[in-house]
């Protein structure tokens, strides 16, 4: 894994020299076509964030059979080097520790995404 991630900075420290900041959609997404024997059934969901500006994903971690997309999105903040990028996730992960993890630790800016 750390040679995946160290393979993906270095891309994006190439393409985006001239870039100040870049955009991170994080979403998580069920791999539908992924139920068999091996799952028991269950459809995996995975958390991904993806450099828009550079088109290519930059991290994904798999969601536990008991949990949420809440509870991985940390993990996955953890893997990734988002130092002054634009994160956007939806609604449902507009947790406190989530924000205080992009804003604080991280470094980044958060585009806060609301419902009513």
């Amino acid at each position: 894994m750390n040679i995946f991630i160290n393979w993906i900075k270095s891309i994006i420290e190439i393409k985006s020299s001239d870039s100040r900041y870049k955009t991170i959609p994080i979403d998580g997404k069920a791999i539908k076509n992924a139920t068999d024997k091996v799952n028991n059934g269950n459809i995996p969901y995975i958390v991904s964030a993806f450099c828009q500006d550079l088109s290519i994903s930059i991290g994904q971690v798999e969601v536990d059979d008991k949990s949420n997309k809440i509870t991985a999105i940390p993990d996955l903040l953890d893997l990734i080097d988002i130092e002054n990028c634009i994160v956007t996730i939806d609604a449902v992960s507009t947790q406190k520790n989530i924000v205080e993890k992009i804003v604080n630790e991280k470094k980044a800016h958060y585009c806060l995404s609301v419902k009513k």
